[in-house]
């Protein structure tokens, strides 16, 4: 080997000059990582050649240098292989683990995990195969976190299937508050094309920062100039001659050009090579190139030397030797055109045959189906059979498509039958039907009855009894499968609703036979007949039976499978120790029903209210799930998980889980998971007050389960949508709701939906005044919590006679209601983990308890330690301690960690920029900028520009090339204030960049991407905007990602006097003199005020009132200077016995306000009493005054703008901007002439 070769294998890594701040920015990451021990996750992203792969080689540099593990996957650019981009760094991670003092049974026992990564053997059945893989891998990286590694991930666009779905898990492990996964995993992608669907799921829905690269600017062009090699290959092509320099810069050849004329002074046999290279799909190795050509292979290697320093080839060491490939992708791509096209399928021929001689049945596939179809559909199928039994089940289901196109009538049996058993595999049971049956056409008698049963058991699981049935009389037809047919046809009978039919074929068939696998299938489907039929203690004894046969033939999965229902058995005859000991002790080996052995336990310790055990069981089943690939146990799972967040008042995490149960189930075309999954929804909406989703979701949920023949579960989606109709004030709606036939029949069914029927009916009718109703529905409440306790139940009932009560004037009998509902919900808040309890009170229904309690007894002892612990005076620059505000800002932490778009209303002055400062500085972008814009103080071109930036001479007066806010907010976050001000035009603008994260540059056309967190803020009433045309719907969805609403001084006003020391506290830093506070009179005054200017008018008032106290303390005289205090300090006092205006306490008390109204020649105008008359809001009565005052004013200015805003004492841009909006004031206005 030449020591040109030498060379390049071990290539130093070039300077990345120009991207010194992106590397600083990495390697910060890391050290928070490790810090942290956690792990954090970077998503590079770019266009073909922007540097990705040179800033990812100056990082691993930079901490290996440091002594930090790095492990770098293969690339898909390199070699397509199954698990490529994970066979090269397993090794190594096991050798850390190895040498970190891991015992050595474990570390064989990875070893043996992830053998089909690294050499695809392994003994385990397919089913169990790819689960323990993923247990291997996971563990492996926990394992090898503690030394807080770089992990790279590179190329994953154009990586296998099997890796990416692999990469998936393990991110969403590392993502877990558990997990103890570290380090830092860096993942690189092109932003060319769509990306494949598991890497986009990982980008969407994992924490991480979002890299995006782009080409350099001024100072990182002058840097990259400045490097070396860059230098030398500039003077290569002009020989230094100034001149020479000039015109290339001048008259720059483009890229190809340039390589096309490169390629022209090569000789024959050069051109020839590079032809091999550029249709291969990986890097080859020198024989394998040799041999494709039909060349020697040490000619071969001198000519590869000579391309390497004519620097159009590298090479690079894969799987232990030298592989050679183009230096650059897009110089591939420009030589494969010039590739002829007979030579081009020769030379394809060639490779594939070699590839295949190697082994390599994949690529093989790949190449020669294009070319020679049938040998690359014989080759497809050999490579999808290794796929399978290395657990790339993904990758097969591909890869058989494409065969099968190329397949003849004969040969396509077979294949279609291993293609729905993969298809069974993953979950896909509609799919895998399709293609059994598809296979019978083709098969012989015997084939054909055994493809019928396997398709018959798949139908049996999605209930589609009629076709199951007549797939098994096929079945039955061949005598050596006739047995397995009555086994799942007995199946069949029990999951479509015939229990007694399975009875009576199952003892039959067991009559006079050998106890052998197929007779103890049937046993256990007996006994799930004799569970339904109510036969527990005989379904029970025959469980145990099973098990115990089972455990003697070390038949693992039918000992778990005894185990798993004899459980069921066990829970159902109240047995629950019993229960637990049987699912606990399910054989972990058969991974599949172990994970459903952890989901019942999971929902026996939710319905008991253990909730830590509950939530581990369950988060453990859907992980295991996950890993399998079974997409209706995913979306089980999920379903199940999220209705335990939505309980424990984490509703966020629970509407992520309820939407991915519904992607799964739409997926999979299962009607009744997409019912529960909206029902789910449904319910959530209803909890967070968004009325009008939750009636979709329900109505949708309600439809789906009357289809599915399931009036219990559609009884309980119309309560929920009865209750949404309630709370918007829609009572005729909700008796609808409550009236339809399947909630009468469902809640005579199920004890839950029963209860929430009555619940609600209950709630519905003390709404509407019939007490006597109303009464009887909590007595039919409380009838259902009789058959069986639930957990709130007792609570929600003892609240709803509370309120009954209160309505019959028994104040005494309903405060004694209430304490019984506050008791129990003091002791239910005591089995919540103390780190949600928060959230856990929250929900409105448990919040409303806490709230109608006396004051004095308002928080048991639970609640109270709970309020002291979490309830501060200054959270992240945010002041105050009031009901009101608390429920912001223990909001803050877990959407300041998101990367969710923030709409923040609320009135002016109400603190709205020290909110979005606080959701910065909780991110993970705190370390970026964090760049303000009030949209409010520029007209429409200046805003465009202000946010978007401009290229020189785009307008008058733009002299110079300007950066606009969003690309200065860069991997950062940006807050636009006083978005609902902005004009049509800025409206359509701003929609796409947070569509898209691009936009161009005023008067540019280059599209720039940029990563930016966004946070908006308005005091408008959007919704009435929409209404007027004035604000846009789809931009209004769009930023209401997540929502928060500021209350205003008036409505905290226990936090009054916070909010003036914390000011006072601020007026003395900055005036260098001690802090005063303010006397007892004073603070009465401040509490006699209405605050219209809300937090900002308290703030100036303080500040002003300072100024002219003396001493240190501020009475009442301080506050004569400040015009709209000074009315109220000669006003009368409230009455003696009036309560206090200021309070310290939790508890708001209402402050004795003085109305500040406009007077008239007349008197005070009557806005109220306007309001009443025409029956219209606060904001709507505001908004048409401020119309009529600006139409007014334009008609006595002539239409002239600037003559207006100078009646109405207002800036002329902010006129102007109001004007634009609005279609009948620009018929009155005519600019300024």
């Amino acid at each position: 080997m030449s020591q040109d070769v030498l060379r390049y294998l071990r290539p130093p890594v070039t300077e990345v000059t120009g991207r010194e701040a992106e590397l600083t920015m990495l390697l910060r990451e890391h050290h928070e990582a490790k810090a942290s021990g956690s792990a954090r996750f970077v998503f590079i992203r770019g266009p073909r050649g922007v540097g990705k792969s040179h800033l990812v080689a100056q990082l691993a540099q930079a901490l290996g240098g440091q002594g930090t593990p790095v492990f770098e996957g293969g690339s898909g650019r390199d070699a397509r292989q199954t698990w490529g981009v994970f066979a090269p760094m397993l090794g190594e991670l096991l050798t850390l683990v190895k040498r970190s003092g891991v015992p050595e049974t474990t570390v064989a026992r990875l070893a043996r995990a992830v053998e089909p990564v690294r050499s695809g053997g392994q003994s385990l059945p397919a089913e169990e195969r790819r689960l323990a893989l993923y247990d291997g891998a996971g563990e492996l990286f926990s394992l090898a976190g503690r030394s807080a590694p770089l992990v790279v991930w590179p190329d994953l666009d154009v990586a296998d299937r099997a890796s990416l779905e692999l990469i998936r898990y393990l991110a969403a492990m590392a993502s877990t508050p558990q997990s103890k996964v570290g380090g830092l995993f860096v993942l690189t992608f092109r932003e060319d094309e769509a990306l494949p669907e598991p890497l986009a799921e990982v980008v969407s829905h994992v924490s991480g920062r979002t890299l995006s690269l782009a080409g350099l600017d001024v100072d990182g062009i002058r840097a990259f100039l400045s490097r070396n090699d860059v230098a030398q290959k500039l003077l290569d092509a002009t020989g230094g001659n100034p001149e020479a320099l000039g015109e290339l810069l001048e008259r720059p050849v483009a890229a190809v050009d340039f390589f096309v004329r490169r390629v022209e002074r090569l000789t024959e046999v050069q051109r020839a090579t590079l032809s091999t290279l550029a249709i291969a799909p990986e890097a080859l190795p020198v024989e394998w190139l040799a041999s494709a050509m039909g060349a020697e292979a040490p000619r071969c290697a001198e000519t590869l030397d000579g391309l390497l320093r004519e620097r159009l080839v590298t090479v690079k060491v894969i799987d232990g030797r030298p592989s050679w490939r183009f230096t650059r992708e897009s110089e591939k791509q420009a030589f494969l055109a010039l590739v002829p096209d007979e030579s081009r399928r020769v030379a394809t021929l060639a490779l594939g045959r070699v590839f295949a001689s190697q082994g390599q049945l994949l690529a093989a596939a790949e190449l020669l189906l294009p070319v020679a179809p049938a040998d690359g559909a014989a080759l497809a199928v050999r490579a999808a059979q290794a796929l399978v039994e290395r657990g790339a089940l993904e990758d097969a289901d591909a890869l058989y498509a494409r065969a099968l196109a190329q397949l003849p009538g004969e040969a396509r049996a077979d294949v279609l039958a291993s293609w729905g058993r993969v298809l069974g595999l993953l979950g896909d049971y509609r799919g895998a039907v399709r293609r059994l049956l598809s296979s019978v056409a083709h098969a012989d008698e015997a084939t054909r009855a055994a493809v019928a049963l396997e398709a018959a058991r798949h139908l049996t699981k999605l209930g589609r009894a009629r076709h199951a049935k007549a797939l098994l009389e096929v079945a039955r037809r061949e005598a050596k499968l006739s047995r397995d047919a009555d086994a799942t046809l007995a199946e069949l009978f029990v999951n479509t609703g015939r229990a007694a039919d399975a009875l009576s074929l199952g003892r039959q068939a067991l009559e006079g036979v050998e106890l052998d696998g197929t007779a103890l299938a049937m046993r256990q489907t007996v006994g799930k007949a004799l569970l339904i039929t109510g036969q527990l203690q005989d379904a029970q004894q025959l469980f145990a039976e099973n098990a115990m046969e089972a455990e003697k033939r070390g038949d693992t999965r039918l000992l778990a499978l005894a185990r798993l229902n004899e459980g069921v058995a066990a829970y159902k005859r109240g047995e629950r120790d019993r229960a637990i000991s049987c699912w606990e002790s399910t054989p972990t080996e058969s991974r599949p029903l172990h994970a459903h052995a952890e989901a019942n336990l999971g929902s026996l310790y939710a319905e008991s209210g253990d909730f830590e055990l509950a939530l581990g069981h369950l988060s453990r089943a859907l992980t295991s799930f996950s890993r399998f690939g079974s997409l209706r146990e995913v979306a089980m799972a999920s379903s199940n998980l999220s209705r335990l967040h939505h309980l424990l008042g984490d509703t966020e995490r629970s509407a992520e889980l309820s939407e991915h149960a519904l992607r799964l189930a739409r997926r999979l075309g299962d009607g009744y998971l997409e019912a529960s999954a909206l029902l789910n929804l449904g319910a959530l909406a209803v909890d967070t007050r968004e009325y009008p989703a939750a009636k979709r979701d329900l109505e949708f949920a309600r439809v789906g389960f009357e289809k599915q023949g399931n009036d219990a579960w559609a009884a309980l989606a119309a309560a929920w949508k009865a209750r949404a109709h309630l709370y918007s004030g829609e009572r005729a709606q909700a008796e609808q709701e409550l009236a339809r036939r399947c909630v009468e029949k469902g809640a005579a069914s199920l004890q839950s939906t029963s209860l929430e029927v009555e619940l609600t009916r209950g709630e519905l009718l003390l709404s509407m005044g019939d007490l006597l109703g109303a009464g009887r529905a909590a007595s039919r409440a409380r009838e259902a919590l009789l058959d069986k306790p639930e957990l709130e139940g007792p609570i929600r009932t003892y609240f709803l006679m509370g309120k009954l009560r209160q309505a019959a004037n028994d104040a005494s009998g309903a405060q004694a209601e209430f304490q019984r509902a506050g008791r129990l919900l003091d002791e239910l808040v005591q089995r919540v983990p103390p780190v949600r309890r928060t959230a856990f009170l929250s929900l409105p229904r448990r919040a409303e308890v806490v709230a109608a309690v006396e004051p004095e007894l308002r928080l048991p002892r639970a609640m109270a330690s709970l309020a002291q612990r979490h309830v501060v005076d200054n959270f992240n620059g945010i002041v105050g301690r009031s009901a009101a505000l608390q429920r912001i800002t223990r909001q803050l932490e877990p959407i300041g960690r998101s990367n969710a778009t923030v709409l923040v209303r609320g009135e002016s002055g109400t603190g709205k920029e020290v909110l979005a400062d606080a959701l910065h500085a909780l991110s993970p972008r705190r370390h970026m900028p964090l760049v303000k814009v009030n949209c409010a103080a520029m007209v429409e071109e200046l805003l465009l520009s202000e946010l978007f930036g401009h290229e020189k001479g785009a307008f008058t007066g733009a002299i110079r090339e300007r950066k606009g806010r969003f690309e200065m907010a860069d991997g950062g976050t940006i807050f636009l204030d006083e978005i609902g001000d902005i004009s049509p035009k800025a409206q359509v603008a701003l929609l796409r960049v947070l569509q898209e994260r691009e936009f161009e540059r005023v008067g540019g056309s280059k599209t720039i991407k940029v990563d930016v967190r966004i946070i908006c803020a308005t005091n408008r009433d959007l919704e009435q905007a929409i209404a007027q045309g004035r604000f846009r719907s789809d931009l209004y969805y769009r930023l209401k990602g997540v929502m928060l609403e500021l209350p205003s001084l008036r409505e905290r006003p226990e936090d009054l006097q916070l909010l003036a020391q914390h000011f006072l506290e601020r007026v003395a830093r900055d005036r260098n003199e001690p802090v005063r506070r303010l006397s007892a009179g004073a603070l009465a005054l401040l509490a006699r005020h209405s605050w219209p200017g809300n937090i900002r008018e308290l703030e100036n008032v303080i500040s002003s009132a300072s100024i002219f106290a003396e001493g240190d303390e501020i009475d009442v005289e301080a506050f004569s200077h400040v015009g709209e205090l000074a009315a109220l300090i000669d006003a009368p006092q409230p009455a003696a016995n009036a309560p206090p205006a200021v309070s310290t306490v939790v508890a708001p008390v209402a402050p004795v306000a003085a109305p500040v109204v406009p007077v008239s020649a007349d008197g005070p105008l009557d806005f109220y009493a306007m309001a009443r008359k025409r029956d219209i809001s606060l904001k709507d009565l505001r908004h048409e005054m401020e119309m009529q005052c600006i139409r007014r004013a334009l008609e006595d200015a002539g239409g002239n703008i600037s003559e207006a805003a100078r009646l109405l004492k207002m800036k002329r841009s902010r006129l102007s901007q109001i004007v634009n909006g609005e279609v009948e004031l620009k018929e009155v206005a005519h600019g300024d002439e």
